[in-house]
């Protein structure tokens, strides 16, 4: 996440249970955060351990298809996303109303495929930073409005991938299944530069470590991924990216911003690289447009702009300082490149996609980089991306015919009854009969619901007939309804019964 952050301390292997505060002590926001960082870990693990990989809470008085986050058909006969609330991997994701796939709030303008043939539609879920940039509220106009903390929402967004005939069972989308296109497998590793052999062992090496005066937080980001022509590309911030404002206005090569800058030294400068982006260049993991500055006037920056370009059309227009040397460079994979005084990085041969990142804490009192070592002598590990952590669940098999009609084939989704309202079925009678075809049984087959040991009344009770003619033996409720056929369902009545 691009706040502006010391580092990132929480580890989930360490186990530790909390942060707790002394006494005349220095507070860092590290300590403030890994606790937050602690506490969601463990709700979501509980969540993941009682809801399982995911799950839609189940609302006795609907139907199981109307529970949240179901693929329906739209009254246009395009596909449609239910209201309602759904937990992937212990991350709740909540839908306030019906809405088209094509008008998601999270995924605008999402491109339906058009082709015919079988789909898998899923859910994807990933936590987006918010700021004062994006939501100007966050600022307390009473104090004039200083730059305070920063929030995260919970982004989700329903989409379609095409699924071959022979793949039938929803059961191969299990926790462990995820998009090919979203795999990020590449990996990188980090250090300063290491001290070289020098004769005197009382000499220090000139050039060796992390050469700056300032402790920072550097942010190695993939701007195009693996399947751009030329290979993946990545660029770089000293300050995690921090550096960041509104358009208000574009005049030619001018950007009319909110603020140049939070203080003298951090702050746009010519020859800086920056993004151009909107929000729903974010929303679809897409890469913002780079441009190189060549002059900086209080909040007037002018660009200049590559031969071939297209400005970002949303309707908050967003700058984002870079510190790499000619914008987004070639993910090499042969040893160690060069960032800055010191700071190397190594990617691995692998896959990358627009928006993976590293974190890398240089200290000066160290002069080295925090980064996992191993081995002897101790050498960096390669570690895959520190986020965006995306979280993936099927929610439907869908098809769409030659006419671009489409149908639900089958419903992924898992659920789950709230503890207060786990129900048990219970038979209640009618076994053992037999009849001869064209006459009716003797007595209706019975079943009861209920909760403990209290009937519930309005449950829906289906009786299905699994083997044998449908056209001889026929089932009818006997309810108000009165559906006849081979499979029925029946509300229980004031005592709990279904029959």
């Amino acid at each position: 996440m691009k706040g502006d952050f010391t580092r990132n301390t929480f580890q989930a292997l360490r186990h530790y249970s909390g942060v707790r505060m002394q006494q005349g002590r220095v507070q860092l926001d590290a300590d403030w955060n890994e606790q937050l960082d602690i506490q969601e870990h463990a709700d979501r693990t509980e969540r993941r351990d009682l809801i399982g990989p995911c799950g839609a809470p189940l609302e006795l008085d609907r139907e199981v298809a109307s529970t949240g986050f179901a693929v329906m058909l739209g009254a246009d006969g395009g596909l449609s996303v239910r209201q309602g609330r759904y937990y992937l991997d212990g991350l709740l994701c909540q839908n306030e109303r019906d809405c088209p796939l094509s008008a998601q709030p999270d995924l605008p303008g999402y491109g339906v495929p058009a082709e015919p043939g079988r789909y898998l539609a899923y859910l994807d879920a990933w936590p987006l930073l918010v700021t004062s940039v994006e939501e100007p509220d966050i600022r307390e106009v009473a104090l004039n409005g200083p730059d305070t903390s920063v929030r995260v929402r919970t982004v989700w967004q329903v989409k379609l991938v095409p699924l071959a005939e022979d793949r039938q069972d929803a059961e191969m989308f299990g926790r462990t299944w995820l998009p090919e296109e979203l795999t990020s497998t590449g990996t990188v590793a980090a250090r300063a530069v290491p001290p070289s052999p020098v004769g005197d062992a009382c000499m220090v090496p000139a050039g060796a470590g992390y050469r700056r005066l300032e402790n920072q937080l550097y942010r190695v980001e993939i701007h195009d991924d693996s399947t751009t022509r030329g290979g993946p590309t990545f660029k770089w911030s000293r300050d995690n990216g921090t550096l960041y404002t509104r358009v208000r206005q574009i005049i030619d090569d001018i950007l009319i911003v909110d603020q140049a800058g939070r203080d003298p030294l951090r702050r746009f400068r010519p020859n800086q690289w920056v993004e151009l982006s909107d929000e729903r260049k974010v929303l679809h993991g897409l890469p913002g447009l780079l441009v190189q500055l060549a002059d900086v006037q209080d909040d007037r920056l002018r660009v200049i702009w590559p031969e071939t370009y297209r400005l970002p059309e949303g309707e908050v227009i967003t700058v984002r300082a870079w510190d790499g040397a000619s914008g987004a460079e070639p993910c090499g994979t042969d040893g160690y490149l060069d960032l800055e005084d010191g700071v190397q990085v190594s990617f691995s041969r692998g896959q990358y996609r627009t928006g993976d990142y590293w974190l890398l804490p240089a200290r000066t009192a160290t002069g080295g980089v925090l980064w996992p070592q191993e081995g002897f002598p101790p050498a960096p590990v390669q570690q895959g991306r520190h986020g965006t952590e995306h979280r993936f669940g099927a929610l439907a098999i869908v098809r769409q015919d030659d006419r671009g009609q489409w149908s639900i084939e089958r419903d992924c989704r898992q659920y789950f009854a709230p503890l207060s309202q786990q129900h048990l079925l219970l038979y209640a009678g009618g076994d053992g009969q037999e009849s001869l075809p064209g006459q009716a049984l003797g007595s209706p087959l019975a079943a009861s619901v209920v909760i403990g040991q209290t009937p519930l009344p309005g449950a829906r009770v289906k009786f299905e007939i699994t083997v044998g003619d449908p056209a001889v033996a026929t089932l009818t409720g006997l309810d108000a309804e009165g559906r006849s056929g081979p499979a029925v369902v029946v509300r229980t009545d004031r005592l709990g019964v279904a029959r």
